[in-house]
């Protein structure tokens, strides 16, 4: 009868080291991929240019209607780039 305890005892030591060592596995690490955004949207806006000293009422008038210009497509790019960022949350 001895026997028979001695061996439940080493084949319950047994299962236990088993079960024990299945617990110290290393946890394994997660591949993260980043992804970047396409090049044109991460190009600086144009700078906007100076108006000339001595500008008459037409050349303000073409200044103001390139620098609209500038800040809109500069906010389309921007507002491009935001919805990117949205899009790609993880």
């Amino acid at each position: 009868m001895s026997k028979f305890i001695l061996l439940k005892s080493l084949c319950l030591t047994a299962v236990a080291c088993l079960l024990a060592g299945c617990s110290t596995l290393t946890p394994q690490q997660s591949v993260s991929i980043k992804l970047l955004p396409p090049s044109n949207l991460l190009q600086p806006c144009d700078d906007v240019p100076y108006l000339k000293e001595g500008a008459s009422m037409g050349d303000v008038v073409n200044h103001d209607i390139e620098v609209l210009r500038l800040y809109g497509n500069c906010q389309i790019k921007l507002q491009a780039l935001q919805n990117w960022v949205k899009s790609n949350k993880t």
